[in-house]
């Protein structure tokens, strides 16, 4: 079982929380986990280009379960979706600076990515 397409739906929720704390401490490292995880979700998405059609079923997730299907233009649009995450996380930081509440805004950022 591939449990990749989970990792990039759930991935930068997780990283949600980590980018917000270390938003609260520095500037610095805000910026530089932020990237890290949207890099890592793009490396994912790609990874996911290379697998053909699949599907990961879960079941006993929830009432009905959960059922996810990759493949074709599900995933090239993913990975569409998640270059342009790049692009905007690595324009953020000079958009903000200066201003305050950022790390909420990158912890949004990332829930809406997921």
């Amino acid at each position: 079982m591939n449990l990749l397409p989970l990792f990039c739906v759930l991935f930068p929720m997780a990283a949600a929380p980590a980018v917000y704390a270390a938003g609260r401490r520095t500037d610095q490292a805000r910026d530089r986990l932020l990237w890290a995880a949207v890099l890592l979700e793009w490396l994912g998405c790609a990874a996911l280009l290379s697998l053909g059609e699949g599907t990961l079923t879960l079941n006993g997730a929830g009432a009905f379960g959960m059922s996810f299907a990759f493949g074709g233009v599900r995933t090239i649009f993913a990975f569409l979706c998640a270059t342009v995450f790049v692009f905007s996380a690595l324009s953020s930081p000079f958009y903000f600076s200066g201003e305050e509440r950022v790390p909420r805004y990158y912890a949004f950022f990332l829930l809406t990515l997921g």
